[in-house]
Parts: C-alpha cells; sequence; structure tokens
C-alpha cells in the first residue's frame, strides 16, 4: 500500500512538472467620454471604450535553462454606451424665448420707425407739390393778366398754330 501511494505521488509530480508554465500579463486601458450637445434640449452620450492587450508567455514545463518561450498577444477592442440621455434644459430654453421676443421688439420697433419716416417723407412731397402747384398757377396767372389796352388772347382750338 505504502508503494502504490508513493507511485501514486510520483506520477503525479512528475505530470504537474512535465506541463507547460503559462504567465498571462493583461493591460487594459479604459477611456470614458461624454458627449454633451447644448440648445433648448440637452444631449448626454457617455461611452467607454476599452482596449484589452493579453499577453501569454509559454515556456515547456521541464527543467532545461534557456528554454525558447511563447509570445501569444490577443488584443480586445470593445465600446460600450454607458449612459444616452436626452432632456430639455428649462433654464436654456427659457433663455432663448426671451432673446427671441427681446428680437421681435427690435424688428416691430424697426418697423414702426421706417413707417413713421415713410409718411413724414410723403407729407413733405406732398407740401412741395402743392406748393409747386400754387406758384405754377401764380405764374400761369400773371402771363394770362394782360396789361390795359392789349387785346386777350385766344385760345388756340385745334393746337396747329393757326388761329
Amino acid at each position: 500500500m505504502k508503494n502504490l501511494i508513493m507511485t501514486i505521488a510520483a506520477i503525479a509530480l512528475t505530470a504537474f512538472t512535465v506541463q507547460a508554465q503559462v504567465n498571462t500579463d493583461v493591460n487594459e486601458k479604459t477611456t470614458v467620454k461624454k458627449v454633451t450637445e447644448k440648445g433648448t434640449t440637452v444631449k448626454t452620450k457617455v461611452t467607454k471604450n476599452t482596449k484589452t492587450a493579453k499577453d501569454v508567455l509559454k515556456v515547456e514545463g521541464d527543467d532545461k535553462q534557456d528554454q525558447k518561450a511563447m509570445r501569444i498577444t490577443d488584443l480586445d477592442e470593445n465600446n460600450e454606451v454607458i449612459e444616452n440621455a436626452e432632456m430639455i434644459d428649462p433654464e436654456n430654453s427659457a433663455r432663448m424665448m426671451a432673446n427671441e421676443k427681446r428680437k421681435e421688439m427690435q424688428l416691430q420697433e424697426s418697423i414702426d420707425m421706417q413707417m413713421e419716416a415713410a409718411k413724414k417723407e410723403k407729407q413733405m412731397l406732398m407740401d412741395k407739390k402743392m406748393q409747386m402747384e400754387q406758384e405754377m398757377m401764380e405764374r400761369r396767372n400773371m402771363l394770362m393778366k394782360r396789361p390795359e389796352g392789349m387785346s386777350k388772347l385766344n385760345k388756340d382750338i385745334d393746337g396747329d398754330g393757326i388761329k
């Protein structure tokens, strides 16, 4: 029995030492990006980008020195969306509405000022036209008025210049 246990122990120890040695090195780099768009709605997207480089160094399991080692590199990239949210920003929305109202009021004031200026210009042109017509009537009357003793002008009816 004693020999049987010793034989099993010797076989087990031999089997474990014959297996290859494995050294694993894992490098993991994680980048978290947060993108936010502003306006009346705030869109937030948080993504997690994980790059993993797994190096495995395999050496045969015997007791020899300066053994040939095999290096196996496994690259893995994982993109994951952690948060994807959309919400309305009431403060920014109120600010934008106030700005829009202010611009609308300025536009209305500008339109009113232009209308008033156009009315003034139209009135000025009408006054000038009336004044010119009055001066023309005065000149016509002055030209039509003949000194005493002169006969009145006869109008040319057909407009050919011959009476």
